[in-house]
């Protein structure tokens, strides 16, 4: 149960939905002005970012896993392309979560030392979760093409 594989694809969630779910305090609290509706979304947003290496990593292992044949499922010769698009989509989206990871923790500092700027950050922080919210979308779309031959495009699928 607690295989790469399971972990990879059960965390992988906690930062596509975290970053969607943070743009809902973000836009409160630029919309009424409301720090604690901003301190709510700089920690998911921090949250989120901090799972990204564990998915990553857990992706590279899961992808090990697939290709040397351990995990004893029979895979079709379409999955290689799959896997690397996912892997390529997966390292695109991390950069900018990182980024947007980075700067929801100086928004924190923001908001303790120089609070007339916190809402200028804010709108930085939210842009990046719109950003970032898509690129993973994008990368787990890739992602269920390895496994859900009904998630490809009809040329792709291996008899």
């Amino acid at each position: 149960m607690f295989t790469p594989e399971h972990l990879h694809v059960a965390l992988n969630h906690v930062a596509l939905i975290g970053f969607a779910v943070a743009i809902i305090p973000l836009l409160v609290a630029l919309f009424r002005k409301d720090r604690g509706a901003l301190l709510s979304a700089l920690l998911i947003v921090l949250i989120c970012g901090f799972s990204i290496p564990v998915v990553m990593e857990t992706g590279e292992e899961a992808t090990e896993r697939i290709i040397t044949g351990q995990i004893g499922v029979e895979l079709d010769s379409a999955t290689g392309v799959f896997l690397h698009e996912h892997e390529e989509r997966a390292e695109l989206a991390a950069v900018f979560v990182y980024i947007v990871t980075g700067l929801a923790a100086a928004g924190l500092l923001v908001m303790r030392i120089k609070p007339q700027h916190q809402y200028k950050l804010a709108t930085l922080v939210l842009a990046g979760c719109v950003i970032c919210t898509a690129l993973l979308v994008w990368t787990a779309e890739a992602g269920g093409r390895i496994r859900h031959p009904e998630f490809r495009p009809p040329a792709a699928t291996a008899p």
